[in-house]
């Protein structure tokens, strides 16, 4: 299993987190959203009013940085400075990141996975 963390949760974001939330060999175990509720979080992934994501799911909010999505544990980490995210704390192998500021290498090696 292959496990990876998104960065920012816009419309790209979310198109490939419901996406991979069913994946049979990629897991997510964490997200970056900044300045987010997670309680509104389900309400978000459910509806859009561009895309139409006929994806089922169970949702489940641990506590204010946890919730869970059909069995698999998500962190919700909220930081704007990726060189501050540690996203091998999550097990993430790869960061998948779809803010479209990260846009060089020079920019996007700051989501480093290795310890």
């Amino acid at each position: 299993m292959v496990c990876v963390g998104i960065n920012g949760l816009g419309r790209i974001g979310k198109c490939i987190f419901l996406q991979l939330i069913k994946h049979k060999y990629i897991s997510v175990s964490a997200i970056n959203i900044p300045n987010f509720n997670i309680s509104n979080l389900e309400f978000y992934l459910r509806n859009d009013s561009n895309h139409k994501h006929n994806i089922d799911f169970t949702f489940k909010i641990i506590d204010e940085n946890t919730f869970i999505i059909d069995e698999c544990t998500i962190k919700m980490l909220s930081d704007r400075n990726p060189s501050k995210l540690n996203w091998k704390l999550y097990n993430v192998d790869y960061v998948i990141d779809s803010t479209g500021v990260f846009l060089t290498k020079d920019t996007v090696k700051n989501h480093v996975c290795t310890p």
